[in-house]
């Protein structure tokens, strides 16, 4: 279950994401704003300050995992995920710019993304 919003991740293939900690537990995610309101608060959501040591995404066109820190996000586009607004990833620079022309909004790199800047 996410753990964020208590839904099942399996049922969002395109967009469910997943994280171990440096202690390694794993946390599940339905979508990727599950995943970033979790780091905004990770003790509202696991009662303890998490650290983060392995991120993993799902690109969107491909559906491949791939290392959460280094894709690229398109936010504010009319692609939404199974809450709505989502930070939609993607593998390649490009590839993001390109859904970012044709859908509306703005690439991000992990860094850059918050809770706020997908549900503004």
């Amino acid at each position: 279950r996410c753990l964020v919003c208590d839904m099942f991740p399996a049922r969002y293939p395109r967009h469910n994401c997943q994280m171990t900690t440096l202690k390694k537990e794993k946390h599940h995610f339905c979508s990727t704003q599950c995943l970033f309101e979790f780091l905004s608060n990770t003790r509202k959501y696991a009662k303890a300050d998490v650290k983060p040591f392995r991120i993993w995404v799902k690109d969107y066109p491909s559906g491949a995992w791939i290392g959460g820190k280094t894709a690229y996000y398109v936010v504010g586009s009319g692609i939404h995920g199974p809450m709505g607004p989502e930070a939609v990833v993607f593998n390649m620079k490009k590839a993001a710019a390109d859904a970012a022309r044709k859908e509306g909004g703005k690439v991000l790199t992990f860094a850059q993304v918050t809770i706020d800047a997908i549900k503004p």
